[in-house]
């Protein structure tokens, strides 16, 4: 009677093992599998904005939602890269902070790779001698935005209604700024989206751009959770030194459309 009570005890401890097996690959597959598949990318046609004022003749891809911390961190654990704090306020789907431009470029570079894309950034020297291989037309991989580009995403493209935010006239609707952010970032996507199908361009954090404001400085848009209306006109722009890490700012990956 022990024995065969031994015997069962085995086959319950072999199926708990199998089970974790089972639940250990279907696990694996979902991190390999965002490697492989990538973010969720709107195409934007070429054109000039209702503001005529910004214009591209190439069409490209943005992200729909700024990087978030849960796409992020998977680059961290393939990398070995130190995971940035979050400030207590969550990672998941909120978006990324305390990155440097440096980190969003060899976030960019690496996944890239993990999509067999050629990467957008020359990384080989010194990091201030980071830069794009090429024109950003000519580029296969993914790369932040030029300041132009983000500015004619943001008012929706050839087809958008000249708001005077990324999507609408009110603020409230699209924005996560000081007066109603409770002064940290959110999950993204929970306002309103542009007329393209893109949300956070105005608010939740300011997003890193290509556009160089001095030899070590880059260009920020968006205004973040921490900043005032009047930053979110989308003309509005700051720039930040490229090691520079702050709780108010991200980034968005962008890729030309070169098929």
């Amino acid at each position: 009677m022990n024995i065969w009570r031994k015997v069962r005890r085995v086959k319950k401890l072999k199926k708990k093992i199998i089970l974790m097996l089972v639940l250990a690959i279907v696990l694996s597959f979902s991190i390999v599998g965002y490697a492989i598949e990538g973010p969720e990318m709107v195409t934007v046609s070429a054109g000039t904005a209702p503001d005529g004022n910004k214009s591209i003749d190439y069409d490209i891809e943005m992200g729909k939602y700024e990087v978030t911390f849960e796409e992020y961190i998977v680059f961290c654990n393939d990398t070995g890269k130190f995971i940035p704090d979050d400030e207590g306020w969550g990672k998941g789907t909120r978006p990324v902070i305390n990155v440097s431009w440096y980190d969003a470029v060899e976030y960019c570079n690496w996944l890239s790779k993990q999509e067999g894309l050629n990467p957008a950034y020359d990384t080989s020297g010194s990091k201030n001698t980071w830069s794009l291989k090429d024109y950003p037309q000519n580029l296969e991989g993914y790369r932040l935005p030029t300041s132009n580009e983000w500015e004619y995403v943001a008012h929706g493209g050839v087809n958008g209604n000249n708001t005077k935010y990324a999507g609408s006239d009110n603020i409230d609707e699209v924005a996560w700024y000081n007066f109603n952010s409770g002064m940290e970032t959110h999950p993204v996507g929970k306002k309103k989206p542009n007329e393209l199908g893109i949300y956070d361009m105005s608010g939740n954090v300011s997003e890193w751009t290509n556009t160089s404001d001095g030899s070590n400085y880059r260009v920020t848009r968006g205004g973040s959770f921490y900043d005032f209306a009047e930053d979110f006109e989308l003309s509005s722009y700051y720039s930040q030194t490229m090691s520079s890490c702050y709780d108010f700012l991200g980034f968005r990956l962008t890729k030309s459309k070169t098929d």
